[in-house]
């Protein structure tokens, strides 16, 4: 679809041709009607509405062969036209033929075999009399009267076309078009005056399905051929669009332009042609006069400012301000419209994508990253600001301290004792809750964390190691402490009473260090006694 071609409701209530129930076959034969063929058009076709006729415009004069169809505001003068042979025309088997106004006609003007003729409202020198039709007196051969109708017999108060409002926007797409570069992927070697070659094989097309040529007027004016190459023939392939510059007010082209599909089918003027039509000449707004004396021309041409005279052949559309036909013969061959393929969702509905599972963490507290675990709270430490001592790693040999289970109480080992104290892991006890449906409730006590004490036996190699290098001066120096710290504790044990003693569930860091002093006195008072007796 051409950037600048629009299509609106009011449009389509002006232009009787869209309520036109006028059966055809379209291109592709499958049974429609007029006003269809007519929509499509209009939506997907770069000439639009024009594209439907093989001569569109403001002015015809007809004195050669013309086989194919008109639309036009003022028919001039005429003897023969009229679409016959077999091509890939858009209204496949129902010639339709808008003329607002006959000014003369040839008695043999209108002669397709299945037609439909057209006339302005104000056309009252075309009267029906019987099945014969009249036109200032003069009987059509080949027109009957059920084949002819006024505009306003479709859609009363308004115009089959509106041409004039049709050639405004042919001008503005011509326009749109010619501001187009070269596409991507294009090759143009003129280098052989005797084989000019345009290949369109590797063309980029842009997002209307069409692709594009810059082709100097120069090149149109010599008389060696030019060849279109690789042109394909499928419905969606994209319209060839070649830009013709520096043409000036007047023009005459006297080339030979030759199509070449890309299954090496080659196409010459004939009333029939097996392949679909994809080119366009676009000459411009500015393009005042387009001769085609000599040679012939094979696509459709856009002049929609031009006067353009054909005295050769020229196969395709010709829309143009005024269009003669004095020599040669023109055929109809009627520019195929290139629809993109679009996908189609079901039901024209936009596939949505299921949601993402949700995270299960993602209300959790600490739960920023997944898959960490949460975060559970710290319980304070009640003897956080008392000074523990450090554990050591239990050399090879030694046995290692057995937890120990919460509720049974230990008894403090006496200082001799070999015995190695145990480390208690304090646990929580939880009440069994009394309904099964109900949870049980989590002690608020804080929780203490457990400290692994140094076994007895590394305590004494410590000392040992410590009190080997010191003289007997310096140990005694250390009796009397000793004395004293074991009397102090001794006094302060004699005074403890059962209720003083840590029930089950309760910290007993404090007893396992007093009983470990009391160790580590003994101990050190031993090894100075037998070091006096030596």
């Amino acid at each position: 679809m051409p950037t600048t071609q629009t299509s609106s409701e009011k449009e389509h209530e002006d232009f009787s041709i869209y309520q036109d129930k006028t059966e055809s076959k379209d291109v592709d034969g499958n049974l429609t009607m007029v006003g269809e063929i007519a929509e499509d058009q209009n939506k997907h076709n770069v000439l639009g509405v024009a594209g439907m006729f093989h001569i569109f415009s403001k002015e015809t004069n007809i004195s050669a062969d013309t086989n194919g169809n008109v639309a036009t505001k003022t028919y001039h003068s005429g003897n023969e036209f009229g679409t016959r042979g077999e091509s890939h025309n858009l209204t496949a088997t129902k010639d339709v033929n808008y003329i607002e106004k006959i000014e003369d006609i040839g008695a043999n003007a209108v002669r397709a075999q299945d037609q439909t003729v057209v006339v302005g409202k104000d056309s009252d020198n075309v009267q029906k009399q019987g099945n014969q039709v009249f036109v200032n007196g003069k009987r059509l051969d080949h027109l009957h009267a059920k084949d002819l109708r006024k505009e306003d017999e479709i859609h009363l108060g308004h115009k089959y076309i509106d041409i004039d409002r049709e050639f405004k926007k042919l001008e503005l797409n011509s326009n749109s078009f010619a501001r187009n570069k070269q596409s991507e992927g294009m090759q143009v070697n003129f280098n052989d005056m005797n084989n000019r070659y345009i290949d369109v094989s590797n063309a980029k097309k842009d997002e209307f399905n069409n692709i594009y040529v810059d082709l100097d007027a120069q090149y149109l004016m010599a008389p060696q051929p030019i060849t279109i190459k690789g042109i394909s023939e499928e419905k969606e392939a994209p319209t060839i669009i070649v830009n013709i510059r520096n043409s000036n007010a007047g023009l005459t082209a006297s080339t030979q332009t030759r199509l070449i599909y890309h299954d090496n089918v080659t196409l010459s003027p004939s009333e029939s042609h097996p392949r679909r039509n994809k080119v366009l000449w676009n000459f411009g707004e500015e393009l005042k006069k387009l001769d085609v004396s000599s040679g012939y021309m094979m696509g459709s041409i856009l002049a929609p400012n031009a006067v353009v005279t054909l005295n050769v052949n020229v196969d395709g559309n010709i829309v143009a301000e005024v269009v003669n036909v004095k020599g040669g013969e023109s055929h109809r061959w009627d520019l195929q419209p290139s629809k993109p393929k679009v996908p189609k969702l079901p039901d024209n509905e936009f596939i949505v994508p299921p949601p993402l599972p949700e995270d299960p963490n993602k209300d959790k507290p600490g739960s920023d990253d997944p898959g960490k675990d949460e975060e559970k709270p710290k319980s304070e430490d009640p003897n956080k600001d008392k000074e523990e001592p450090k554990p050591k790693v239990p050399n090879k040999g030694e046995e290692t301290p057995k937890p120990e289970n919460p509720g049974e109480e230990k008894p403090t080992p006496p200082a001799g004792d070999e015995e190695q104290p145990e480390v208690e892991t304090p646990q929580t006890e939880n009440p069994i809750p009394s309904d099964p449906g109900d949870k049980p409730s989590i002690s608020d006590e804080p929780v203490t964390p457990h400290v692994v004490e140094p076994s007895k036996s590394a305590i004494v190699k410590q000392v040992k190691k410590e009190t080997s290098n010191k003289s007997a001066s310096d140990l005694k120096t250390i009796r009397p402490a000793v004395s004293v710290t074991a009397t102090e504790t001794s006094v302060k044990n004699s005074k403890t009473n059962q209720n003083d003693l840590p029930q089950a569930g309760e910290d007993k860091t404090h007893l396992t260090l007093a009983g470990l002093t009391l160790s580590l006195l003994a101990l050190i008072a031993g090894i100075f006694t037998k070091s006096k007796r030596n």
